[in-house]
């Protein structure tokens, strides 16, 4: 096998191959194997057919065309693996010669990762460092970010005892306005924590001191 690489603008390689005719014979010979092994003709067996009479059957243009696929993807994965090419892209694979008793050539381009060359970044951090400053944290963002880790990561059980500040509480309610219930107004399971201020002036003075499962109204 002979075989020549170009590199082509826009970080595309273009690999030409050869293939001598007794090379590739055994492409085809393994070709016409596989295809007696699928071919099921009259009076035979699938698979048993002889392979003269298959290769008559099929045509010399389908068993050297499934030789020239074969030998490509071998040849072109071969190179790629000696040459730790990463194609960016299925190869644009073109037959440039297929014909019995003659070698067999075909040519494969695609795109791969450009070649990237870095600066002496070394040399462009000097003199940086002068503008360096320490990072501090005070401490008041230490124990807010602590608060806040721990708060995010608390756990709830049942604490058997009525509602005091610092509870959380699921509660289901619902707001009327004479007599009549307010759009959005009816909740389900909402949950909250007293002594935060998260529901409306009153709320939590009035769930305070309830146990589970009681029911109050008030305006």
């Amino acid at each position: 096998m002979q075989s020549n690489i170009k590199k082509l603008p826009g970080s595309r390689i273009e690999f030409s191959v050869s293939v001598p005719v007794d090379e590739f014979k055994q492409f085809v010979d393994a070709a016409l194997r596989e295809i007696v092994a699928e071919t099921e003709l009259p009076g035979f067996r699938k698979g048993k057919a002889p392979a003269a009479f298959v290769r008559e059957r099929i045509g010399e243009y389908a068993l050297y065309e499934r030789a020239a696929n074969a030998a490509a993807k071998k040849y072109f994965f071969d190179a790629a693996h000696e040459h730790d090419w990463t194609p960016l892209e299925q190869p644009h694979i073109e037959v440039t010669k297929l014909a019995p008793n003659n070698e067999f050539e075909f040519t494969a381009s695609f795109s791969v990762m450009p070649d990237v060359s870095l600066p002496d970044y070394k040399a462009l951090l000097k003199g940086m460092d002068k503008d360096l400053r320490e990072a501090a944290v005070p401490d008041e963002k230490i124990q807010e970010t602590i608060a806040w880790l721990q708060k995010s990561r608390r756990t709830y059980q049942d604490a058997g005892h009525p509602v005091e500040n610092g509870s959380r509480v699921t509660v289901d309610f619902s707001v009327t306005e004479n007599g009549m219930a307010l759009q959005d107004g009816t909740q389900e399971n909402y949950s909250f924590v007293t002594g935060e201020g998260r529901v409306f002036p009153g709320f939590e003075e009035q769930v305070t001191g309830l146990v589970k499962g009681a029911e109050k109204k008030f305006s």
